[in-house]
């Protein structure tokens, strides 16, 4: 995998090398620094203005920031519905973490993944194999299973995929932030089907964390001996349900006051007025700052 090095990428547009297709890595630059060095694996139709302004608010939060265009995609050459290489994308993200550890400057548990989308099914795709795993994985609006993703059958296996990634790397975090406005796609039975198989590090994913219903929430409750160092963002649109945040709240709180072992391992944040971007870097903060055993996030970057 070809790599090359842009220090100063202008706030527009970046400058992409045509016979690999790959944007390059990001840099701010990889120097000595207390926090972890984030890799953004981009998402489906991203544009580099979308990763430019992502990369800036991270960059602002103290993060060094790398990324790249996936091979023979989005940016690379012709429609991305044509050029979907799971095989190639899924090296990628090992090419990724391979070079990153033969950096010098990278402090210990000091690698993040951020997932976006398609980049979330590569990566959960790789690493439920990889010998190298990322200190955290922030999974972003995830996109479940290339094109099938709403299929039920697809959504389950990759939910799946991920606890079992989860219990093969206990001591790792992990956060799961949804911007998206899309209906339930895990709620009622089909939410309680999953969560009755067993411990599971996270709420729900695929664009339903918005609109999740109250039972969705109550379920939650049903989890014994979750891991203490996995965290969870949720982010409520009282736009699309004006009463759900003051509902989900009741249904995750009324059940663990009553609970025989507390579940303060969870965080759960109902806010609104701080974007999801803000409450990730956070987060990442947190775990750097407590040793990989997340609290309450620190202050808000503005």
């Amino acid at each position: 995998m070809h790599v090359f090095m842009i220090q100063s990428p202008p706030t527009q547009s970046v400058t992409l090398d045509k016979t690999t297709g790959l944007m390059g890595f990001w840099t701010s630059p990889l120097v000595p620094s207390p926090w972890p060095v984030i890799v953004l694996f981009a998402p489906m139709a991203a544009t580099a203005d979308h990763l430019i302004d992502l990369k800036h608010h991270l960059v602002k939060a103290g993060f060094a920031v790398l990324t790249f265009d996936w091979p023979h995609y989005g940016h690379s050459a012709g429609s991305p519905r044509h050029h979907i290489a799971l095989p190639s994308h899924e090296a990628a993200v090992g090419s990724v973490g391979t070079w990153l550890t033969t950096q010098p400057h990278i402090k210990p548990n000091g690698i993040t993944y951020w997932a976006i989308s398609l980049g979330a099914t590569h990566v959960l795709n790789h690493l439920k194999n990889a010998l190298i795993q990322p200190d955290q994985l922030i999974l972003h609006t995830p996109f479940i299973s290339g094109f099938h993703s709403l299929r039920e059958q697809h959504d389950l296996d990759w939910l799946t995929r991920l606890q079992r990634l989860a219990h093969r790397a206990p001591n790792r975090s992990l956060c799961c932030t949804d911007t998206t406005q899309q209906p339930g796609l895990l709620s009622g039975p089909r939410a309680e089907a999953f969560y009755a198989q067993g411990p599971t590090p996270y709420l729900t994913l695929s664009g339903c964390l918005n609109v999740m219903d109250a039972e969705c929430l109550s379920a939650l409750t049903q989890i014994n001996s979750p891991p203490p160092s996995y965290w969870i963002i949720a982010q409520y649109d009282q736009v699309i349900a004006p009463d759900l945040t003051a509902r989900a709240f009741q249904a995750y709180q009324g059940p663990k006051s009553s609970a025989t072992e507390p579940m303060d391992h969870y965080t759960l944040l109902l806010n609104e007025t701080i974007d999801p971007i803000t409450q990730a870097c956070d987060w990442i903060h947190t775990c750097s700052l407590d040793t990989m055993t997340p609290t309450q996030p620190t202050d808000s970057v503005s």
